[in-house]
């Protein structure tokens, strides 16, 4: 190409003859060049190949519109910029800048001799990186010549690059993927993935042994972005090895009875027939965005992190990322293969170049859940591929933290949407020069698909593709469990293939480590949700507990995976912290009241510092202090009592009430709370320090363990006075007294916490018998009703007194 000119505009008819010709696009700008000659350009070319078509007019019209551009003379060179300004300077002078993001530093551009020679009078650093980018094309369709024209293009198909083509088209990627096909009926079909924008058939091949049904499915495409025709074969080269060696290599017949295979060796349909006719380092689909520019990276359209760092809203950009998550119907048709076959359960989406091994996420920095099963299997595949030819890919990790960020990509939605395991592999150079990475020498095919081969099949034997169901939880698990009361226990089963066995769904637990483990089945409440209910457990269990779950495939699954052997879920028991004495005032408790208490519904009456309320906190009633107006001037103490309340099992005891109370400050008014153990002797637990004006209900919470905890006797009152003769208020008004303990309230021997010693705990008892000497085993410490470290007859009175008595506890 001559140096630019002046521009002017194509002719009408000019126009519309490219208009009509595939591949071509009539807007943009015209360079005039020597001889009267003028190259019609859409736009310049720019990052990573922007160009879309371009076509040579002399005085009588069109001169040449046909072929792919050449770049003959054309050199691919690395420039290091240290300003701004170089920069830029370097952007006016070069055909086009090749890095994803031009910036500070080394960058890599195409360039003709006269450009190279202006690019190196502004005395940057240069390095020529490929003398003639045309002369390397050339050597590749040289190679493909070669292949058709050798006699054997089915068996030599992996020595040149190959063009899509039909399928009645010998040596073309449609042909090489009907043959498999045909050449091995009852394993391979032809299988449409879907439509392009262009209206062009994605195809792919499945590979199954299809006596078996119910099976795990393995998903490898290439060529998301068009120029990689690297990417192109790898999946082919796996069809054609798994093929092969059915019934004759034990592995792989294995292999392929055990589950389906789907190879895409050309996703980007549509942008892989441009890049082989017309300019062969594009990269996106041909979506016409404005009619100047074109294309779409598929690989930023996918939703999940769609938009975020390392892709962009520019229509020029190579990581432009399409007007919404799936605008292109290539993603879509993608996706909806995946939501149409639940039984995919891993996937290669294969790129070049750079020799790196990466798993999700792209868009964020952030480690995946499932990140160490990554790391482990991602060093494996390193191992793997190095031990075919050598060949090092030790960039290992997730794509954001080993290679950059990258938002949209399909690996990400495919992990995070539909739990698959999902690797990108970036195949060879390891380091290339700006385009001639994605155009290595077709000598690099075969031994590229020799070397990914057994990283292929090493993710198709992963565990994760032979797990038909998986447990997760999308409620917390009932490992903080408390005392005396029941426990619900939910799990997420998750289906890949086959179906869920019926009635095996189950909770496994045990309260000691010396007990079996007994079972909860859980009932299915909606797709894929399953619930139970634990019984209630005592402070002293050391609860051990696990999932299980089989498959109509035959497959057991626990979480954790070796349960009950070597791992379960340790639950903590709490203590309950459930009233074991209540009363919410909702009838008349009849406690002993002096002078104005009384129970009933408050009127709400205005006084001199506030008013009462209308109601109680629950319900309409409490107990109050004068509940139509203020307290009188000039009285003594008045007290309401309770009845005695038994906290002999309690270690502990909380008071909590809600009070709605006004009173003057003291020494003019005051208001208390006490505590006896006789109901002669009284402790002030509370005293109004100030004046206390509420105007709504409070709760209050008084520790009483001191006084209370242990006593068999505990009588509770609240007191109105002593009062002066000045300001007045409405005084006291309780709703919903309640008495907690933190520790266990169950009665001596009650091993299982339901509040009741029955049956079961009597057995249990005789297993926990160690006489009067041995300490006692693990889970039995209820048992020791003395406190003297032993389980002996001296603690079965009590055991016998709480099975036999009137214990009657509040239900759990």
């Amino acid at each position: 190409m001559a140096d630019k000119g002046v521009r002017h505009a194509a002719r009408s008819e000019d126009r519309a003859f490219l208009a009509s010709r595939p591949g071509y696009d009539t807007g943009g700008c015209v360079i005039h060049l020597p001889k009267g000659l003028y190259l019609v350009r859409w736009r310049r070319l720019v990052t990573f190949g922007a160009v879309s078509g371009f076509a040579m007019f002399g005085p009588a019209g069109l001169v040449r519109a046909e072929g792919p551009m050449r770049f003959d003379g054309y050199r691919i060179a690395r420039v290091t910029v240290q300003t701004q300004a170089e920069l830029e300077a370097l952007s006016a002078s070069a055909e086009a800048i090749l890095n994803c993001v031009p910036g500070i530093g080394p960058m890599e551009i195409v360039a003709s001799p006269a450009q190279l020679r202006a690019i190196e009078a502004l005395g940057l650093p240069t390095v020529i990186l490929e003398d003639d980018i045309q002369r390397r094309l050339d050597a590749e369709r040289a190679a493909r010549t070669a292949v058709v024209a050798g006699g054997d293009p089915f068996g030599d198909f992996f020595l040149a690059y190959q063009p899509y083509g039909d399928f009645s088209e010998v040596g073309t990627i449609l042909w090489y993927l009907g043959e498999l096909a045909a050449q091995n009926p009852g394993l391979a079909s032809l299988v449409e993935i879907g439509t392009t924008l262009q209206g062009r058939t994605i195809w792919g091949l499945r590979i199954s042994n299809d006596s078996v049904t119910e099976k795990p499915a393995v998903v490898y495409f290439g060529c998301e972005h068009a120029r990689e025709w690297i990417a192109c074969p790898v999946p082919l080269f796996f069809a054609t090895h798994v093929l092969a060696n059915y019934g004759i290599d034990p592995a792989v017949t294995e292999l392929v009875d055990g589950a389906e295979f789907f190879v895409i060796p050309v996703f980007n349909v549509d942008g892989y027939l441009y890049s082989w006719d017309t300019y062969r380092f594009w990269r996106k689909n041909r979506r016409n965005l404005n009619g100047v520019y074109y294309g779409v990276d598929l690989n930023r359209n996918w939703a999940e992190g769609w938009g975020g760092p390392g892709s962009e809203g520019n229509y020029d950009s190579p990581v432009y990322r399409g007007s919404a998550p799936f605008s292109e119907p290539e993603t879509q048709e993608l996706r909806d293969f995946f939501l149409a076959h639940p039984n995919i359960r891993a996937q290669m989406d294969i790129h070049s170049f750079g020799e790196q091994i990466l798993w999700p996420y792209g868009y964020t920095s952030v480690l995946p859940p499932d990140q160490a099963v990554y790391a482990e299997l991602g060093a494996t595949l390193r191992a793997l591929i190095l031990g075919v030819h050598g060949r090092d890919y030790d960039k290992v990790g997730t794509i954001s933290n080993a290679l950059y960020p990258a938002s949209g990509v399909s690996i990400d939605w495919t992990y995070a949407q539909r739990d698959v395991l999902s690797f990108t592999l970036e195949l060879r150079p390891d380091q290339g020069g700006g385009l001639i990475g994605f155009d290595p020498s077709p000598d690099e095919l075969l031994p590229v698909c020799e070397e990914i081969l057994p990283a292929m099949l090493e993710v198709a034997q992963s565990e994760w593709v032979y797990t038909p169901l998986k447990i997760a939880y999308s409620g917390p698990l009932p490992v903080d469990v408390q005392a005396g009361r029941r426990t619900a226990a939910s799990v997420d089963i998750r289906t890949y293939f086959g179906s869920v066995a019926a009635d095996t769904p189950t909770l496994y637990y045990r309260l000691d480590p010396s007990d079996p483990f007994s079972e909860v089945r859980l009932a299915r409440v909606e797709t894929g949700r399953y619930e139970g209910v634990l019984p209630a457990m005592n402070c002293w269990s050391t609860p051990e507990l696990y999932f299980g779950v089989a498959s109509s495939t035959g497959a057991q699954l626990t979480d954790p995976v070796d349960a009950p052997g070597s791992a379960t879920f340790t639950a903590t028991v709490r203590a309950s912290d459930e009233p074991f004495w209540r009363t919410d005032l909702n009838f008349d408790p009849g406690w002993v009241g002096d002078g104005a208490w009384a129970w009933g519904r408050p009127l709400g009456m205005p006084g001199e510092l506030g008013a009462d309320p209308t109601s109680g906190f629950t319900g309409e009633y409490v107990l109050g202090y004068n509940l139509d107006g203020d307290y009188a001037n000039g009285v003594g103490e008045q007290h309401v009592t309770t009845p005695a309340i038994d906290c002999s099992m309690a270690t502990n005891v909380t008071l909590s009430f809600r009070r709605w109370l006004v009173v003057d400050a003291p020494p003019m008014d005051h208001a208390s709370v006490s505590v006896s153990t006789d109901g002669a002797d009284w402790t002030i637990v509370w005293a109004n320090e100030q004046a206390v004006v509420d105007e709504s209900w409070t709760e209050q919470i008084l520790d009483l363990s001191d006084l209370a905890a242990g006593r068999s006797t505990v009588y509770l009152r609240w007191t109105m006075g002593p009062t002066d003769a000045t300001v007045t208020g409405s005084g006291w008004n309780l709703d919903d007294v309640h008495l907690h303990t933190e520790s266990c309230i169950s009665p001596p021997g009650d091993v299982n916490g339901d509040n009741a010693v029955d049956l079961s705990d009597a057995a249990k008892f005789l297993e926990c018998f160690s006489g009067d000497a041995e300490a006692p085993a693990a889970g039995c410490r209820s048992f020791d009703t003395d406190g003297n470290g032993t389980i002996g007859g001296a603690d079965w009175p009590a055991i016998h007194a709480s099975f036999s008595g009137p214990y009657a506890p509040t239900a759990p």
